[in-house]
């Protein structure tokens, strides 16, 4: 049972997730900044929106990270 939690978590530890997870985080960060470049209004809802996927997708990044780093150990 432990093998298969080990393999499938190994699954997500491989270098395509985690460039799509980058990619993804870099985009949010470019829409991010150049709203504010621009001074494009946004409603609160789609801010909040926003700030949260670049959060939640930077901790996955983290984690994958670190999956990465663990399973080639």
């Amino acid at each position: 049972m432990m093998g298969t939690v080990l393999a499938s978590l190994s699954a997500f530890s491989r270098p395509q997730a985690v460039l799509v997870v980058l990619v993804a985080c870099t985009l949010l960060l470019f829409v991010r900044s150049a709203r504010e470049t621009l001074g494009l209004d946004l409603t609160p809802r789609a801010l909040l929106a926003l700030d949260g996927s670049l959060f939640l997708l930077l901790l996955l990044f983290a984690v994958l990270i670190v999956l990465r780093f663990t399973s080639l150990a």
